[in-house]
């Protein structure tokens, strides 16, 4: 099936946009910020800023491919939405090594974090009208 004859649902849209364009165009400008004005003191900020150009453009490209109705974006997608709910968890459960203020605004974005990212994951995994538009290619 043509990608151009698929019926994404809108909601698969905003998601695509939200959990995939914006966040790769962010992580992306975060990584080239980190490139180009790197700490001089360590070269690890010119590690991490490749690995978020790198992370961002695989977003962007699943955000894409998402509103385009491909299943594997939408796999994608999910699994990186996982991610960002280990990490959430993570960094409530180590909020006292790193943070030293704003604990309850971290824990309280983290928190809703999660629960926004388990609707995500539930709805592109579970929704019948999801199901039926993102076929296998």
């Amino acid at each position: 099936m043509d990608s151009k004859n698929r019926n994404v649902p809108l909601k698969a849209k905003v998601i695509a946009h939200w959990f995939g364009f914006y966040p790769g165009i962010i992580l992306a400008i975060i990584g080239f910020i980190m490139l180009y004005f790197p700490n001089p003191r360590t070269f690890s900020s010119v590690l991490f800023g490749s690995a978020l150009i790198i992370l961002g453009i695989f977003v962007y490209i699943l955000g894409i491919n998402l509103r385009k109705g491909y299943n594997w974006a939408r796999i994608g997608i999910v699994g990186v939405t996982i991610a960002g709910i280990l990490f959430s968890i993570y960094r409530i459960i180590t909020i006292n090594r790193y943070s030293t203020y704003h604990k309850e605004e971290i824990i309280l974005s983290c928190i809703v974090y999660i629960i926004i990212a388990i609707l995500v994951s539930v709805y592109l995994l579970f929704n019948k009208d999801v199901k039926s538009a993102f076929v296998k290619i």
